[in-house]
């Protein structure tokens, strides 16, 4: 199943990384004028709503593009594509945050969709996180590809 489902991801990171590096140069269009208070709907639906972001985020319109374009990016396509089912829990946030492992992994596949991720905490108090596929999340629309490698709080 993961020669179907691998290149399909890939095909998804390539369309979503195109989609973002444009957001760089338009996201500042879509706050000119009244767009830094509501983005106009032509926007909204890949870049998201300006008026959706969070409260700290709307200081000013260079908070409110690094939020859009660079932090949050693309949160219009959001609703395009759902979570097939709910995550598996306890995921290894929970297992290694918890105290009840140093280091946690899990593996999901539903359909195309699959992701792995592990958590490891490191002798400094911080974790190193591996996450690769599409992101599980609870309580949340954003079901994208994702990759993140690295430390994290």
């Amino acid at each position: 199943m993961i020669l179907i489902q691998f290149p399909i991801w890939i095909i998804a990171v390539i369309l979503r990384f195109a989609l973002i590096v444009v957001g760089w140069f338009f996201v500042p269009l879509t706050l000119v004028a009244d767009g830094a208070r509501r983005t106009p709907p032509l926007w909204r639906y890949l870049f998201g709503n300006v008026e959706d972001i969070p409260a700290k985020a709307k200081k000013n319109r260079w908070t409110k593009y690094v939020e859009m374009a660079w932090r949050n990016p693309l949160t219009g396509l959001d609703a395009l594509i759902k979570q097939p089912r709910p995550e598996k829990h306890p995921n290894p946030d929970h297992i290694v945050r918890l105290g009840y492992a140093k280091k946690a992994a899990r593996y999901m596949s539903d359909g195309i969709f699959w992701e792995y991720w592990s958590l490891r905490k490191l002798k400094s108090g911080k974790y190193w996180e591996f996450r690769i596929g599409w992101k599980f999340v609870d309580g949340n629309e954003d079901f994208v590809p994702t990759l993140q490698v690295g430390p994290k709080k």
